[in-house]
Order: structure tokens, then C-alpha cells, then sequence
């Protein structure tokens, strides 16, 4: 079985190491790990099956990345997995997948249940041709596998039955909880790298954005734009180790102070100027991606939109026009975030925007004021990102305990939705300590990177990178 994996565990390198792999070479010597008894797990773990299937990959994959050489390259695939060795052949290659095999077998043999868990092992030299089908036949399999596994949802394990949320949100668990690491790929990725899959022209993608998405000039011809610049903000997540979307936002510099987003704008509730400004970073935000797309790079984008500018149906049909502008294959690079969210938005009229705009990206975030722990109301609203702001940092950098307190409720109120936590505007390195053990995943802020004129490209992150980065900055 075999399970496509989010592109955010993709990079550049990997990418350049697998086509350095496999470059001038007709055909490839892989080792294809794969699982046997796995039917009398199942059996045995009874209701915990999907959570010990989890468990088995994610080992696993974290076991055989650390026994990877530099330049090898690993994808789950078919009831295991399939390494592509970039420097071993013929009895080389089957001495390596024997040698991991023997190992991975006596590390499952600790375990109650695990111990019945065995794993078979062949070297096999395959076409790229033969590689890729491999790869794309195993997804049928995975998906039937997860399928028939998984209970009907409901709101107490992330979702509902109608729309589907629930099983969403698993699988997107189980994705990234075996994601071993950068050297981890999706392989809808390896498929387009092996058959050389065309993605188009860049300039013409570029052209045609460009002259779409200038919308009507004349729409706010008597304003003038209350912030200095639009910028991106690169987010680090915890789960994946990786900087990953960079969240778009207006700038503006104020008596000392940086202000980001609807802040650009003073207190001027113009409902013109509010939605100048939404309309403005989308199409910011696009064009940066455009950039990055143009150079052959690889990045995620999170556009903020305020709720009374998507809210009435002729506001939202326009500002959808912006977002149609990109096409459908790369929409999985974008993520869409509602802010100013007010307390009692009718619940049904939440489900029907949130339902809209999954159209337009890979994943739906809602802003919520730091301490907020009654969800019910995003409960069909498909949200798999909860973010909030965190305010100033105490006199010693991080976090003040009252706020504290109120994030980590907070955190296990996101949890026991099935969806993360965010937090913005983390300053310090304590914040961000702080953060973690409050239990959020994912932050932006000056202890990750400070705003860029373009997005940062999909890369690899550590914690220690992180701390490193603070005390070289301090």
C-alpha cells in the first residue's frame, strides 16, 4: 500500500538528490521493504489499529532515514517501503537492504504486538518507467486501506459525516506523522520526477496571472493604501521540522512600532479600505509565489482574509475571482485564512464560506483571540489550523503566566478538535519554548525569520536551528 504524502515534506535538494540518482541510468537498484502478518496485527489491535498503523510507519520511516546514505532517497509505498540507493548496486544494494531489514526486524520485537510484525526484504533492479508505477499503483491500496479502517467520523474525533473533515484530518495525521524527514518525498512528486511529468511553462502561468489579477484600477482610484509594504512572514512546524507556508500580510511602520495586517490601518473601518487591503495581499501573494514558481523553487503561501470581506456574496465573488486566477495543480500550495472572525457569526453561514473556499487551497485557518477554547461553532468548517496572536513579550522574553494558562487550554481545546495550533508574532525564542510547551505546532514570528520581500522556499528546521538562530542574534 502506498500513501501520497503532503508536499510539505518535499524540498529542493531531495528533489536534485533523487534526479542526481537516477540521472543517465535506464534503470535503478532499490530495496523494497514490506510487511508480513500485518493482517494479524490488525486482528489483534482491534479498535487501536489505526493508531498502531501510524505507530509502525512512523517508526519505521524514522528508523530506515538514519540508515540512509546521504544522497539515498526513501518513499513509502506498496505495505512498506521502497529505498532508491544513489551509490549501491547488485550485491552492494542487496547487502544494504538485507543489513536494514535484520535490524528493523529485531527493533519491532520489543513489542506485544509488534513482535508478530515481520519484514521481508528484496533488492530489485527496476526501469524508471517500472518505478513510477510502482509508486502510483500503491496509492489505490493505501487509500482502500484507510478507508476501510477508519470509523465513520464524528465531531469527537475531528470531523462530521457529511463533508468529510474527519477522515481529512486523520489522513493528514497519518501523513505527517510518517513523513521520517526531508529525504521523506510525496510521491506525486517522484511520479513527475521519474516520467519527467511537464508543469508548464513558468512565464506563461506568470502572464497570465499577472494581467488576471490586476483587477478594476479604478475600483479604489480616490484611496490611498494605509501600509508601507506587503511582506512574508516564513512559519516553522514543529511536526515536520520544516519552514513551510509564509504567511503574506501589509506592513507598516507606526511610532516605533511594526504593524501587520488590518493594525496597517489605524482604526479607519472605511469598509472600501478594508477590503483594498484583503484584495492587495492576495494578489501579493500570488505574484510572490509566481516568483518563486518562475525559479523552479518550491513554496506554500497563507493568505489572510478578514470575514466582512468574504462574507456578503458579491464581495466573495470577487475576491474568489482573485483566487481563480491560480490553477487548480498548484492550489495545494495555498492556504486560506479567515481573521476577525466576530463571536456570533451564524454557524450555518460559517459552513457555507468555509465549504467555498476550500476550492481555492489545500488548507482553511481561522484567527481567534488568544485563550479561546469554545470551538463548536467551527465544528463543519473543515479548519485545520487554529491561529492566534500572541501579545508582547514580559520583561524576560517569553510569555507572561496568565497568558500562559489561557494558551494552554486553548491548545488542548485545538487538539480535542482534530485540528493544530498557531501562533503569530512570536518574538523570542522563550515565546516560542513557551509556545511548544503549551502545546502549538506551528509559529511565525522573529524567532523564525524575520519578513521577506519573497516567500522562503520549503526547508528544512530544527528546534536547535531555531535556538542557534536566537543566539547569534542576541
Amino acid at each position: 500500500m502506498c500513501c501520497s504524502y503532503e508536499p510539505v515534506v518535499m524540498n529542493v535538494e531531495t528533489m536534485k538528490r533523487l534526479k542526481a540518482a537516477l540521472a543517465g541510468r535506464p534503470s535503478v537498484d532499490i530495496g523494497h521493504f514490506q510487511w508480513i502478518n500485518l493482517d494479524m496485527v490488525r486482528d489483534e489491535a482491534g479498535e487501536q489499529w489505526e493508531a498502531l498503523r501510524t505507530k509502525i510507519y512512523s517508526a519505521a520511516a524514522h528508523f530506515i532515514e538514519k540508515r540512509l546514505g546521504e544522497e539515498d532517497v526513501m518513499v513509502r509505498c506498496q505495505g512498506g517501503f521502497i529505498l532508491i540507493f544513489a551509490n549501491h548496486t547488485g550485491e552492494a544494494a542487496n547487502a544494504r537492504t538485507e543489513a536494514i531489514s535484520q535490524e528493523l526486524n529485531r527493533f519491532f520485537l520489543g513489542d506485544r504486538i509488534l513482535n508478530k510484525l515481520e519484514v521481508s526484504s528484496q533488492t530489485q533492479s527496476v526501469s524508471m518507467a517500472e518505478l513510477a508505477h510502482m509508486v502510483s499503483r500503491g496509492q489505490a491500496a493505501e487509500d482502500a486501506e484507510t478507508d476501510r479502517t477508519r470509523k465513520p467520523a464524528t465531531p469527537e474525533t475531528g470531523g462530521s459525516q457529511r463533508d468529510g473533515v474527519g477522515r481529512w484530518r486523520r489522513l493528514r495525521h497519518d501523513r505527517s506523522a510518517a513523513a521520517g524527514g526531508a529525504r521523506y518525498l510525496a510521491n506525486d512528486d517522484i511520479a513527475e520526477t521519474l516520467l519527467e511529468i511537464p508543469r508548464g511553462d513558468p512565464a506563461d502561468f506568470a502572464d497570465m496571472a499577472v494581467e488576471t489579477i490586476g483587477g478594476d484600477p479604478d475600483l479604489f482610484a480616490d484611496l490611498d493604501k494605509a501600509w508601507d509594504d506587503i511582506v512574508f512572514l516564513p512559519s516553522w512546524d514543529v511536526r515536520f521540522g520544516y519552514i513551510t507556508a509564509n504567511f503574506c500580510m501589509a506592513r507598516r511602520e507606526h511610532r516605533g512600532r511594526t504593524l501587520f495586517g488590518r493594525s496597517t490601518l489605524l482604526g479607519n473601518d472605511a469598509p472600501d479600505l478594508h477590503r483594498l487591503l484583503d484584495h492587495s495581499v492576495a494578489i501579493a501573494a500570488q505574484r510572490g509565489f509566481l516568483r518563486r514558481y518562475a525559479e523552479g523553487v518550491k513554496c506554500a503561501i497563507a493568505i489572510p482574509v478578514n470575514y466582512d470581506t468574504i462574507i456578503g456574496v458579491s464581495d466573495r465573488i470577487r475576491y474568489f475571482s482573485i483566487l481563480q486566477c491560480v490553477p487548480q495543480k498548484v492550489r495545494k500550495y495555498f492556504y486560506l485564512r479567515v481573521d476577525n472572525i466576530p463571536e456570533g457569526a451564524p454557524q450555518g453561514q460559517m459552513e457555507e464560506l468555509f465549504r467555498a473556499m476550500r476550492c481555492f487551497g489545500s488548507n482553511i485557518l481561522a484567527k481567534i483571540p488568544v485563550g479561546t477554547v469554545h470551538l463548536g461553532r467551527f465544528e463543519n468548517c473543515g479548519v485545520s489550523l487554529f491561529s492566534s496572536e500572541l501579545p508582547q513579550p514580559d520583561s524576560d522574553g517569553g510569555i507572561r503566566e496568565a497568558t500562559l494558562k489561557k494558551l494552554t487550554a486553548q491548545a488542548m481545546s485545538i487538539d480535542r478538535s482534530g485540528a493544530r495550533g498557531c501562533l503569530t508574532r512570536v518574538s523570542t525564542f522563550e515565546q516560542l519554548q513557551a509556545g511548544l510547551d503549551a502545546g502549538f505546532q506551528v509559529f511565525t514570528g522573529d524567532a523564525v525569520g524575520a519578513p521577506l520581500a519573497n516567500p522562503m522556499p520549503l526547508q528544512p528546521c530544527l528546534l536547535e536551528d531555531l535556538r542557534h538562530r536566537a543566539s547569534d542574534a542576541a
